[in-house]
């Protein structure tokens, strides 16, 4: 079974468990993991395939889906199935990130990193500074995976988290070990060289135990320049992954994106791609 079958398989198994119920109706296409393609494949078997001979350079992790739907089924009783359909049809597809399938038939892909023009014009901006930036320390976005932590949504993960230990802090424990369980087999199967964690993931205090919250990392250090410090914090860390020392890079969402002034852009976007190839370089020397 290919990583992506696994990954929404060990989702649909997870949801069926008669404990987690509520999540049922909050479970749409949009819980898929990835998003747009990886190695210029759109299907995931042809992705399983490179991978048998390529690496990939860098996962950029977002937290969880904008869909505060999701939220909004899980919690409301009156929903029925909800989204439920929307992911069989995922689950079926055979391709490596999300597609949603409108009326005609059309299948879109909501891919921010390779095409940030699927954006909404609000949001535009912060991701394509990232993915030129991205671009540029890698050298290519052809490598680069995205995919999302949770696999249910809400506006803010920050949101999502305290409404869930309000309506059921025995949910929000599983769900948080089933985020880690499913981390672990991407970076399992998918060996990248670096990693892009929001720095909302590796400082949330209900993360704690989550693999790449600050307490489970190790050897932090703080590689934003100093001028830039207070604009855009980066820390580089290393983990540990089945005898595999992998290597992430602490930094902000794009949607917390904020400029203080305009005129940093081009320092920040030099400081982020400097300290991605620089990262990706000392990870080559050290394996």
């Amino acid at each position: 079974m290919n990583t992506v079958k696994n990954l929404n398989y060990s989702i649909q198994e997870f949801v069926l468990r008669p404990e987690n119920s509520q999540l049922r109706p909050a479970t749409g296409s949009y819980s898929t993991p990835f998003r747009g393609q990886l190695f210029g494949c759109d299907m995931a078997e042809d992705v399983e395939e490179k991978l048998a001979e390529r690496n990939v350079s860098v996962l950029f992790l977002g937290s969880n889906p904008n869909c505060p739907g999701s939220l909004d089924n899980m919690t409301n009783q009156s929903t029925g199935e909800g989204d439920w359909q929307g992911f069989q049809i995922q689950l079926k597809s055979g391709y490596f990130g999300e597609r949603v399938t409108d009326q005609f038939g059309t299948a879109r892909a909501w891919d921010p990193l390779h095409n940030p023009s699927t954006m909404g014009s609000g949001q535009r901006s912060s991701w394509t500074f990232y993915a030129d930036a991205i671009r540029t320390g890698v050298g290519s976005l052809d490598d680069v995976a995205m995919a999302n932590v949770f696999s249910w949504g809400s506006g803010e993960l920050d949101h999502m988290l305290k409404h869930l230990r309000a309506y059921d802090p025995g949910l929000l424990g599983r769900v948080i070990s089933f985020a880690n369980k499913q981390l672990t087999t991407m970076l399992n199967c998918l060996r990248p060289q670096l990693v892009l964690c929001p720095l909302s993931i590796s400082n949330h205090h209900e993360l704690r135990n989550l693999l790449l919250s600050r307490d489970q990392v190790k050897d932090s250090r703080n590689v934003s320049p100093s001028v830039l410090a207070s604009a855009f914090t980066m820390k580089l860390a290393t983990t540990t992954i089945n005898d595999r020392e992998q290597r992430i890079l602490f930094i902000k969402h794009p949607s917390a994106l904020r400029w203080n002034r305009k005129a940093d852009r081009p320092f920040i976007a030099e400081a982020m791609s400097s300290a991605i190839c620089s990262a990706l370089v000392d990870g080559r020397m050290s394996s």
